[in-house]
């Protein structure tokens, strides 16, 4: 294993043949395959390709244009000894997974774009990655109902009222009458969600924190400061207001809900056994209940929340570790809330089923169809960008030192006034500056991004 700097790049072929193990990114790799590139390799020099987080591999992906090498070689020169793919995945995403046969159809893409027909999972060493790795305890606590609980039948009542309204024809009259009415009708509709999410809240906390939810949401000007010209709308929000003022009424004579003080005191006694090394999941079915719950866990558990619209680092927790998982940041904690729902974890059982009958399946003769259609596919776009290529009479390359910045291909010429229009590809490459026109010549300045001087600049000129 040796280590390749940027300035050895002309002799990575010899690097390659005196070293077994190689570490790069797909987009280096990918530089070197191509055509046109300064010693240039085969990717049949390579015995064995790895690729991590493999589900990458779609579309125009840099982890897809790696292996349209692989699939030009295999059926464009014909090459039999190609090396053998291997993806790596802790568990594919499953935002496209619907039903069984959706999730069958998700995997096996992602196997025809890898070129693969074997799918497997962790069994002959599971136990010894059980070594390394933790087994959570599932704890199960059954909800103990309130004996007098007016806040739940408030709250059914307010969502039956909703309806109600809404099924007094205002849905046709807005289609028909008041289109310009669409925020005020959006926000009627989801209050019966926020009502919803206030059932789960009562069930699992209590009356304070449905009451701090509401009032929170009654508080904001898109509720209160409303003037449609719907007047159900307008009964809708009324009623907001009334639910509010009947929780400060009945909250007294609410009982106090013991179930939330069982699971903390589950979780300080696991905390006190294992302090540090501890991390504890809690899945609840909403967004605010997450967020209600922990808010009212203690302090010390450094708890945090994880729903939908989290994408970022908290702020108020600066040592934080930040774990990248499907675009979004999450925070490492010694206790988790996850907002989740059933669609989930339909989706998750859904994918593992998939996995086990493909497993067990041999799909090889589809994984080879597939494959060759995704070749056929990407060789018709090879031949149009080549006709266009053959067609181009301007380039763009730097003014300082000559590196070309793109062939042109992207761009085209109006005869009459020489306009030189630009694709978007070519245009968000550049920084556009002070314009001006030579005579005898026709270009046009602008300052350089993809060159490396901090005050570059390009040309983009052509031939008459």
């Amino acid at each position: 294993m040796q280590k390749a700097r940027y300035e050895d790049r002309d002799d990575l072929k010899s690097l390659i043949q005196n070293v077994n193990l190689i570490f790069s990114t797909p987009n280096l790799l990918c530089n070197y395959l191509k055509d046109t590139a300064s010693g240039h390799l085969s990717i049949a020099i390579f015995t064995l390709i790895i690729i991590d987080e493999c589900h990458h591999a779609h579309r125009k992906s840099v982890y897809n244009e790696l292996m349209s090498y692989y699939r030009l070689a295999k059926y464009g020169e014909g090459i039999d000894c190609l090396p053998q793919i291997v993806g790596l995945k802790a568990l594919p995403a499953i935002h496209k997974v619907k039903d069984l046969t959706s999730a069958k159809d998700h995997l096996n893409q992602i196997m025809a774009n890898l070129a693969v027909s074997k799918l497997s999972v962790v069994k002959q060493n599971k136990e010894e990655l059980l070594q390394y790795t933790s087994i959570p305890q599932k704890v199960v606590l059954s909800p103990t109902p309130r004996l007098h609980d007016p806040l739940k039948n408030l709250l059914l009542e307010a969502m039956a009222y909703v309806e109600s309204k809404m099924n007094s024809g205002i849905v046709l009259e807005f289609l028909t009458e008041n289109q310009h009415d669409t925020c005020d009708l959006k926000k009627a509709i989801s209050i019966p969600l926020l009502y919803a999410e206030c059932l789960e809240i009562n069930s699992l906390l209590g009356s304070d924190e449905v009451h701090e939810i509401l009032m929170q949401v009654y508080a904001d000007k898109s509720f209160t400061d409303q003037y449609s010209n719907i007047h159900e709308i307008k009964e809708i929000v009324s009623k907001l207001r009334d639910v509010v003022a009947e929780i400060q009424e009945i909250t007294r004579n609410v009982d106090c809900k013991a179930d939330i003080q069982v699971i903390i005191e589950n979780i300080e006694g696991e905390y006190q056994r294992l302090k540090e090394d501890s991390r504890f999941f809690i899945l609840v079915k909403t967004r605010a209940a997450a967020t209600a719950l922990a808010m009212r866990l203690p302090g010390y558990l450094r708890s945090t929340y994880l729903t939908g619209l989290q994408t970022s680092l908290d702020e108020h927790d600066e040592g934080g570790t930040v774990v990248k998982n499907e675009g979004r940041d999450v925070m490492v904690s010694n206790l988790t809330n996850i907002g989740t729902d059933k669609k989930n974890i339909q989706q998750h059982y859904l994918l593992i089923k998939a996995i086990e009958e493909i497993s067990k399946g041999n799909n090889t003769r589809d994984i080879f169809i597939a494959e060759r259609q995704i070749y056929e596919i990407e060789e018709k776009e090879r031949m149009v960008t080549k006709n266009r290529k053959e067609k181009v009479c301007f380039s763009v390359h730097c003014k300082v030192c000559g590196v070309v910045i793109t062939d042109g291909n992207l761009m085209r010429h109006v005869n009459r006034e020489w306009y030189i229009v630009c694709d978007k590809i070519v245009l968000k490459n550049v920084e556009k500056g002070v314009q001006y026109l030579i005579r005898n010549r026709k270009k046009l300045m602008v300052c350089g991004r993809l060159v490396k001087h901090m005050a570059g600049s390009v040309d983009i000129s052509g031939v008459p």
